[in-house]
């Protein structure tokens, strides 16, 4: 490494990471598996993991050195990675036969024993013994001061076997009917297949497709090979055939799997299989959001998303973990802003954003955002959706109040205009009696009096005398109940 990147590595270690106290130890760099045997034409993958020894790292760096004849570095993958900062992101240089990194990762840093750092995917090229190195490497403790505490390294080698050897077998062929040529056989066209990758035009978030076929009658041997970009005619040879394989961490974009068969001298048509990988997520720009009190909805700004690879498919929304909204990318390539209706309480509130990639590959982003609304507008309960204002609650128990109101009155009204009207229905009664009781008080006070001047009242009989005084005094008697009565209604 040159002395800048050393110098910039632990100006960034020193300046982004807490201080902790230091502690010795023992962490190792290794690359997974030792040893792999692998034949021409298919491709090996080599892991680079650190073991931090027990005391916590941030930062590791390594050159790698390879021989370029006899390998090809295909990827460099980051994916799965203990580190998220990358003071140099992984290079390599298929001329020189190097590979280099510088990563690390923020406080408490990484106290693991396997930790993947990169993983590197080469294409073997020719038959022999291939050896991968680790030199200027060095792995920086979680402590400060940027301690390196990188004990020991180990290599890897890569056993590059070729393809088995071609033996033509020559079939016997009847010999033709007279007049007629003698035709080759060859291998038919085969139709490849997979479960793992099962659309040819779609993208997949897997890197380890299986792929499979069924061999025609006769084939004595097959051919292989996986390339990128555009088909090549296959070059592993495998004696017998075999009916499926798969290829392991494919880095992203378009592979072509080509396959032919031989049945006897010839090799047949070849056949071949797009595979579209994409393992890694989008690159989502952190949103903004804010709240428009006037419209109630919420304003989200910088939507935006990039994928190299498959490319953006859709964008998902979710406001403080409720129902999500999903909308396709095209909807924003005009604008990057969304509108959201939002009846929540005053407070903090906070918005989810997912872009997901055609190949199902997820980011997340949140966008935060205040809301603070009148006392009249604070919602107080939620009722089959719709949201209830502690103004709108006033108004209905207002509504409820005047609504009460308005019965009781009616019903007071009724029952004094009942009353009222029973009032003077009795009047009209008791007037009626009084008159009819007067009539026949007068009518008895005429009897009484005619049958005082009837004769002499000396001469009335003792009898008649005691009649007109029982009915004076009945009169008198019903006059004052009368009196007594009708004052009772007055």
């Amino acid at each position: 490494m040159t002395i800048k990147k050393t110098f910039l590595g632990s100006f960034l270690v020193l300046a982004f990471f807490t201080f902790t106290p230091y502690v010795a130890s023992a962490a190792t760099m290794s690359l997974t598996p030792g040893t792999q045997s692998i034949q021409v034409g298919n491709l090996a993958t080599v892991r680079v993991a650190v073991n931090a020894g027990g005391t916590p790292i941030n930062n590791a760096e390594a050159t790698l050195d390879f021989p370029p004849d006899a390998l090809q570095v295909v990827s460099v993958s980051k994916s799965g990675s203990v580190f998220s900062l990358w003071v140099e992101d992984p290079s390599y240089s298929n001329g020189a036969g190097t590979i280099s990194f510088n990563g690390g990762l923020p406080t408490p840093g990484y106290l693991g024993s396997s930790g993947t750092v990169v993983s590197i995917t080469f294409l073997t090229k020719k038959a022999g013994v291939a050896s991968v190195q680790v030199r200027d490497a060095a792995v920086r403790a979680n402590d400060g001061f940027g301690t390196d505490v990188l004990s020991g390294t180990s290599n890897a080698q890569v056993v590059i076997t070729a393809a088995p050897s071609e033996i033509i077998v020559p079939t016997p062929t009847p010999n033709p009917p007279p007049g007629e040529t003698p035709t080759a056989i060859i291998g038919e066209k085969i139709v490849i297949t997979s479960l793992t990758h099962p659309d040819q035009n779609a993208w997949y978030s897997n890197r380890n497709p299986l792929l499979s076929w069924k061999l025609p009658a006769g084939v004595i041997a097959i051919q292989t090979l996986i390339s990128e970009n555009s088909p090549e005619i296959p070059t592993v040879t495998y004696r017998p055939g075999i009916v499926e394989k798969r290829i392991d961490e494919l880095s992203d974009g378009s592979w072509y799997f080509s396959l032919r068969s031989r049945i006897t001298a010839t090799w047949g048509a070849m056949s071949t299989y797009r595979l579209q990988v994409d393992g890694t997520p989008p690159i989502l720009a952190v949103p903004s959001a804010e709240f428009d009190i006037r419209s109630r909805t919420i304003l989200i700004s910088n939507i935006s998303a990039v994928d190299v690879t498959s490319g953006i498919a859709s964008f998902t929304f979710s406001v403080d973990g409720g129902a999500s909204t999903t909308m396709p990318a095209l909807a924003f390539a005009s604008s990057t802003a969304h509108t959201i209706p939002f009846r929540g309480t005053s407070g903090n509130h906070q918005v989810l954003i997912a872009a997901t990639d055609y190949a199902g590959n997820v980011s997340f982003a949140i966008a935060r955002f205040a809301v603070t609304l009148p006392l009249g507008d604070q919602v107080v309960w939620t009722v089959f959706g719709i949201d209830i204002t502690l103004f709108t609650f006033l108004l209905i128990v207002l509504l409820v109040a005047l609504t009460a109101l308005f019965v009781a009155l009616t019903a007071l009204f009724r029952t004094f205009r009942e009353g009222m009207e029973r009032k003077v229905q009795v009047g009209k009664r008791d007037k009626t009696l009084h008159r009819a009781l007067t009539l026949f008080k007068e009518d008895m006070e005429a009897r009484i009096k005619n049958l005082s001047h009837v004769g002499n009242p000396k001469e009335l009989s003792q009898e008649g005398d005691d009649i007109r005084e029982s009915l004076e005094g009945n009169v008198e008697d019903l006059e004052r109940f009368l009196k007594k009565e009708i004052k009772k209604f007055d």
